[in-house]
């Protein structure tokens, strides 16, 4: 395709609570390069050697980090949040002013957000990215939704744009999160955004010589209590299996028996490969691995991290739908997770995004 954007330069923010909304940039990366534009990427922690593997040629600048880390029991977490919503609000702001600066020195035209709420300018078009238009509350207070819904809306004000990483129909992947019944004209649904390749008929015959793969996600204490649990099972689990730890940047630990494999990270084809080779995935219900997982039709159960209400809730939704099965981390052992693997029947594959989101960029950079 012919560069016609070649002077459109894009500043591209994901939040940094864990590596979900950095991978699924991706594919926005890899379309606004297609379209000729000039991508910077606001970038903090681990997302910093991930951008760097995945597009190695592109300028990076160190964006505000919230610095996450969740509490160790998960009904702790209204009470957490509570306590840090003074400083979540600093970095807000922090970030806001980050993001001036940015754009003036690096004459950026267009800002788009993965679920930063500061990362918008007053001086160019900006984009916010999120798939929970509701937030997942809890059961208990499930009737406050409604006032969450419209408050993450007053906090969409600044951009001019809202992109929903799902499609608009029944056939969705985030169920009533994703799906606000407020009308705002600037809302679009640009499809799963995955920085795989659906998998295509070819590669049904693919092997699938793993027979289980534990993928590990999500900010600390949770992800290293996680990977805990699932270092036993692997160590019991009758077949091969592979865990990566999710951790770029580091050196793998040594695998606890010769049928076990063990990586720190790794390149988004060679992730794509593992997974296409294997019998069942274990892993957190986050939204990108989520979109990751439906891309290739993989047979997965599901461990939402404690006190995460939009896992839960995805996680729930998917298995009454019989996608996938699930479990409550604290009830993570090999009899639970292989009477659970019975549910898994594997993600639809089908659901492209391309299309959508090459209507939806091109559509943004017409507001420059």
């Amino acid at each position: 395709m012919k560069k016609t954007n070649s002077n459109i330069r894009v500043l591209l923010c994901p939040l940094d609570w864990g590596l979900g909304h950095a991978t699924r940039c991706v594919p926005i990366v890899r379309e606004l390069l297609r379209q000729g534009c000039e991508v910077i990427l606001g970038t903090t922690g681990i997302q910093e050697h991930f951008f760097h593997t995945e597009f190695p040629a592109l300028e990076q600048v160190a964006c505000p980090s919230y610095k996450i880390l969740y509490p160790e029991k998960g009904w702790h977490m209204p009470f957490w949040l509570l306590r840090e919503a003074p400083r979540l609000r600093q970095v807000i702001r922090a970030e806001q002013l980050w993001t001036e600066k940015v754009v003036n020195s690096h004459a950026i035209n267009l800002v788009i957000s993965d679920n930063r709420f500061g990362c918008y300018s007053h001086k160019v078009p900006s984009l916010y990215i999120t798939h929970q238009m509701r937030i997942a509350f809890p059961p208990m207070f499930r009737r406050l939704e409604r006032l969450g819904e419209r408050y993450h809306n007053l906090l969409q004000k600044p951009f001019a744009q809202v992109w929903i990483p799902d499609l608009a129909g029944e056939e969705n992947l985030g169920g009533r999160l994703s799906h606000s019944k407020i009308d705002a004209k600037k809302h679009f649904f640009v499809g799963p955004l995955t920085r795989f390749a659906a998998k295509c008929a070819s590669e049904n015959a693919i092997a699938q010589d793993i027979d289980l793969l534990a993928l590990i996600s999500g900010p600390e204490p949770q992800r290293s209590l996680f990977e805990s649990k699932i270092q036993l099972v692997c160590a019991e689990y009758p077949g091969s299996t592979v865990l990566v730890q999710g951790k770029p940047g580091h050196t793998a630990s040594e695998p606890v028996n010769a049928k076990q494999k063990i990586y720190a990270h790794l390149p988004s084809e060679e992730l794509r490969q593992l997974i296409l080779r294997s019998k069942l995935v274990l892993c957190r219900s986050g939204y990108s691995t989520l979109m990751d997982l439906q891309a290739l039709g993989a047979k997965a159960v599901l461990v939402p991290t404690p006190g995460q209400t939009e896992q839960e809730y995805l996680a729930e939704s998917l298995r009454h739908k019989g996608f996938c099965g699930s479990m409550l981390q604290e009830k993570l052992n090999l009899v639970n997770l292989l009477a659970e693997s019975k549910h898994a029947q594997g993600f639809q594959t089908g659901h492209s995004s391309e299309n959508l989101l090459e209507t939806a960029v091109t559509q943004a950079l017409s507001l420059i």
